[in-house]
Formats: C-alpha cells, structure tokens, sequence
C-alpha cells in the first residue's frame, strides 16, 4: 500500500510539473506577444511621427512656393506702377511747359509756370535713371524669387529622407527605414513632388500675364478722371499702364495724357496740354483708338497718340518667370513611410507603417472670402496644413504579406 500511494502521488506531481510547466510557458508566449505587439505599437508610432515630419516639410515646401508666387505677382506689377510714376511725371513734365506757354502774356503767372516748367525739366534725367534703377532692381528680384522657389525644391525633397531617418534613429535604434511610399500602395502618385510642376507651356505664359492683369491696383491700372468741368468745357486725365507677353518676354506699357475738351453743339474737340509714355521693347500706338491704358486713346485721343510717339524706352523687357503650380486633376498628396528591424537586431522581426496627409484648407472664420465659397487647393496662398491619416486593413495586409 506505502509503494502505490507513493507512486500516486509521484504521478499527481508529475501531472503538477506538466501543468505548472505548461502554465510558464503560455505565460512567457503572452509576455512575449504582448512585448511584440507593443514593439508593433511603438513601431506604428515612430513610423507616423517620420512621415509627419515629411509632410511637415512637404507643406512647408507648397507654402513657400504659395508665398513666392504672390511675391512674384506682387513684384511684377510693382513695374507697372513704376513705368505710371514716371510716364505721370513726363506728363506734368510736358504739361508745364503748355501751360508756361499758354500763360506767358500773363503778368506774375507767367514768372510762376515758367519757374515750375524749368524744375521739372532738369530732374527729367535723374527720374528717368532713377525709375530705370528700380525697374533693373525689380526685374533682378523677379529672378532671385525662382531660384530661390527651385533650391527650396530641391532641398525639401532632399532633406526628407535624411529627416525620416533621424527621426526613426531618434525614437528607436533598432529600426530602420523600409518603405517610402511602397508601389504596392495607391497613393504613389500623390507624393507632394509629383502634386506640382514648373510653367514651361506658353498656355502657363499666358496665365501669368492674365493674372498680373487681375492683380494690378487702381493706380498701374487704371489713372482716368475729369480733372475740371464748366459745362462747355471739362479737363480730363487719362492714362493707365498695360502689361501682354511678347513671344517668351514680359511687355509692359504706360501712358500718361492731359487735355481739354469743348462740347461744340455738333461735336467736341480736344486740345491736348501734355501727355508722357514708356515701354520696354514695342513703342506704344501712335494711330487709332487703342484699347486699354485706362482708355486713354479713347478719351485724350490726339494727347495718346502724341505721347506714343514721343514716348522714352525704359528698358528691356523680361522673361516670363517660371513658377510652380499644382497639377490637375490631383488628390491630396500623402506620405506613407515602413519601417522594420534592423537585420542584426536580437529581438523579434517587428515593422510599422504611418501615413500623413498633406491638405489645403481656408479657415472662413478668421479669412473669409468675400463671395463666401470655398477655396480650392492652390499655390497662392500659404494654407497647407498636416494631419496623421489611417492606412486601411487591406493595404496594411499587403504590406505584411511582403
């Protein structure tokens, strides 16, 4: 009897190893599942903070290009208002020295216009230079603002790559960068570099033109008014400054023009006291009723067609500015990053994906437009913003699968 409970509880003992046994090792394969999962977690976690700082720098990239273009358009019509500055002075200019002789049997009067002829011709020559300086110092921003627009380029889609890698080292040496934008993912050609190109087509020429056109303020566009009305009789000042593409070069013209109109019982006539024109490369019309230049060749037509032909060359014209814009038809980029473990790493194989999305959005609360509608993504304003974005199940398969 003392051998066979002996053996009983040898066998109960045996069955206890088993079970104790077998309870450590499904506690070690938890631990070490929960271990792997968290290691999953936290590569999941590192993977989205690198493709954030990606999208960080690819938004900071568009945003710049949007600051640029602005820059670009705003310098541009900046020419326009210099060109008016100085076609308005060569118009008072050239006024002053009418009015002295229409003034000259006047007593007093005649001593005064004189005097203000003779100012104005002598600093003829330094506001021609002047004007001439600013408008070379223009053109030379207009180029410094693409080259700075293309090495932005280049350094951002350079310093990606080279920011991902910190980060990842940064958070977790045992991982690595595996995957930037994997071509098993549909996103592939939403990477920001390819969401954007640089105007090369003259159908991009065009759209520059029309939209220094639209940007030009009431000054370089437009100068018209009645500067006195008796009745029979009104002064009326005309002029503006027009900007066209002549083949792969800017063209800007300005015309400036003072006349008095009587309003005869059958038709008018007009007495032209002054009027002044520049241009970079083609002479403004000396004929016909042009259209344009604030209507001047519609309303001070002999003065328009004077200044025409009397008008200074202020210049070279300048190459149409290459700028970057988005593509059509895009969806909103996004960037993807897979990281693994490293191949000498001692722990398990672990990897992790993260995506970040790069979008345009215009707060209407704080920057509302004026017609209320949104804005669709552009690169004239400088609201491209980041948000972390979920990778779906099937494309997260695919990744492990590979």
């Amino acid at each position: 009897m003392m051998r066979v409970a002996q053996r009983v509880a040898g066998f109960y003992l045996w069955i206890m190893a088993l079970i104790v046994a077998g309870m450590l090792a499904i506690a070690l394969l938890i631990v070490e599942r929960t271990e792997q999962l968290q290691r999953r977690t936290a590569a999941n976690q590192v993977a989205e903070y690198a493709a954030e700082s990606v999208a960080v720098i690819a938004a900071r990239d568009l945003n710049f290009k949007a600051i640029t273009n602005r820059a670009m358009l705003a310098n541009e019509v900046v020419i326009g208002q210099l060109l008016g500055v100085y076609t308005w002075y060569d118009m008072a200019r050239d006024s002053s020295e009418q009015i002295a002789l229409y003034s000259a049997w006047i007593p007093y009067v005649n001593a005064v216009t004189r005097s203000l002829y003779q100012v104005l011709q002598r600093m003829r020559g330094t506001v021609q230079i002047g004007v001439r300086g600013l408008l070379v110092a223009q053109q030379g921003i207009l180029e410094l603002l693409q080259q700075a627009q293309w090495v932005f380029h280049q350094a951002s889609w350079l310093s990606t790559l080279a920011t991902a890698h910190h980060v990842v080292a940064s958070n977790d040496e045992r991982l690595q960068l595996h995957l930037l934008n994997h071509q098993t993912l549909l996103d592939i050609d939403g990477l920001w570099l390819r969401f954007q190109e640089r105007t090369v087509a003259t159908a991009d020429h065009d759209d520059y033109v029309r939209m220094v056109q639209e940007s030009q303020d009431p000054f370089s566009q437009r100068r018209t008014y009645r500067w006195f009305d008796l009745g029979l009789m009104h002064g009326r000042k005309a002029g503006g400054s027009d900007v066209k593409r002549l083949q792969q070069r800017i063209e800007w013209q300005s015309v400036d023009t003072l006349s008095i109109h009587q309003d005869l019982l059958l038709r008018g006539s007009e007495s032209w006291l002054g009027g002044g024109s520049a241009f970079f490369s083609q002479r403004l019309p000396s004929r016909g009723r042009t259209a344009g230049f604030g209507e001047s060749y519609r309303y001070n037509r002999r003065a328009s067609q004077r200044a025409g032909r009397l008008g200074s060359m202020m210049g070279s014209g300048h190459p149409i500015p290459r700028f970057y814009r988005l593509k059509a038809e895009q969806t909103a980029p996004q960037i993807t990053l897979v990281l693994r473990s490293k191949p000498d790493a001692t722990d398990s194989a672990v990897w992790g994906a993260g995506r970040a999305e790069i979008y345009f959005s215009r707060p209407q609360d704080w920057w509302p437009r004026r017609d209320q509608r949104s804005e669709p993504a552009n690169l004239h304003n400088a609201l491209w913003q980041v948000r972390v974005k979920a990778i779906p199940f099937w494309q997260l398969e695919l990744l492990r699968r590979q």
